[in-house]
């Protein structure tokens, strides 16, 4: 149960769980939640009432989120990715705290102090982390990060260009952006090349999560690249 195999980090993740279901002649349910709470609830009662033989999630919050429907079922429950506090699971994840501070560190090491973050929900728990990681680096450099450089909501490619496009226009918009996820930095990117500016020389950009075009990028863009294949591999 994924928030949305659309997302190129899900659709490697999911590829890698498959491969060693369908080595051990397990057959995989797939099951986007689409970070809606409700949905998330159906498709694991869906997946109790059905007694399946395990279920890996990606829980949409970290406070709402339960699988207790699976633990009375006696369904072995691993979380990937983000964590549950209702119904704590073996958990298979980046150390995101880390990963958010390198790339923070990365961009005041070029010489970037006004730096922007655009960051997924904060009722996530990678969200939450990321965040962390960026305004402890930002503080380990004596610098006082400004609240109007700070976005977070839905970790798409639509928030990421409308966060984005909000920072740029700022009377004295941010020289560097670091963003949470794979589907904001591309949105923010969109933005920046609508705007007309060139990256890194007018706003360099730092993010989570690799995608296979970014190779294509020049100049390139300095990014945390989780190990999402092992990711998957370890919690199946």
């Amino acid at each position: 149960i994924i928030s949305d195999v659309e997302n190129p980090f899900y659709t490697s993740l999911v590829r890698a769980v498959e491969d060693v279901a369908y080595a051990h002649d397990y057959s995989l349910l797939l099951c986007n939640s689409d970070e809606d709470l409700e949905k998330e609830r159906t498709y694991i009662q869906f997946m109790a009432d059905e007694r399946v033989a395990g279920v890996i999630g990606s829980p949409a919050s970290e406070q709402e989120t339960s699988f207790a429907a699976l633990f009375d079922a006696g369904i072995p429950v691993v979380s990937v990715d983000r964590r549950s506090a209702l119904t704590p699971v073996d958990t298979v994840l980046l150390d995101n705290v880390a990963a958010a501070r390198d790339l923070t560190r990365h961009l005041i090491h070029h010489g970037h102090r006004r730096i922007g973050a655009i960051v997924p929900n904060l009722s996530i728990t990678s969200g939450r982390e990321r965040l962390a990681g960026f305004l402890q680096a930002m503080e380990e450099a004596g610098l006082a990060p400004d609240p109007a450089l700070i976005h977070e909501g839905k970790g798409i490619e639509a928030f990421g260009a409308q966060a984005a496009r909000a920072l740029l226009h700022l009377p004295e918009r941010p020289t560097a952006i670091f963003t949470g996820n794979n589907l904001i930095t591309l949105g923010a990117l969109k933005a920046i090349q609508e705007c007309g500016l060139r990256i890194p020389d007018d706003v360099a950009v730092a993010g989570h999560d690799e995608m296979p075009w970014m190779s294509l990028l020049a100049p390139g863009i300095t990014v945390a690249a989780q190990p999402i294949h092992e990711m998957g591999r370890t919690a199946m």
